[in-house]
């Protein structure tokens, strides 16, 4: 127990150490904190275009097969993976 305190408080020295020395150099501190709710937004503003894209490409492709779009070729064996990402998305 005490290898594990003195590893973290030796990882706390070398961070002071290191943060006083770049303060001296004249960079800035400033704290940022996001919570976990914008975390979550922000993964799903960013994977919605995407996934969007996807789909849309797929959709089209589809939609210029000889057999056009329909319940096997959305849900048949290649489409099973467009399937599960538009029902997680």
């Amino acid at each position: 127990m005490d290898k594990k305190k003195s590893n973290k408080q030796k990882t706390i020295e070398e961070y002071e150490a290191i943060r006083s020395k770049m303060k001296e150099q004249g960079y800035i501190e400033s704290e940022v904190i996001i919570s976990a709710l914008k975390a979550n937004l922000m993964a799903i503003a960013l994977a919605a275009p995407i996934v969007i894209l996807c789909t849309a490409i797929y959709l089209l492709r589809l939609s210029m097969s000889p057999e056009g779009i329909s319940v096997a070729g959305v849900f048949g064996s290649n489409g099973v993976l467009m399937f599960f990402a538009i029902i997680l998305f």
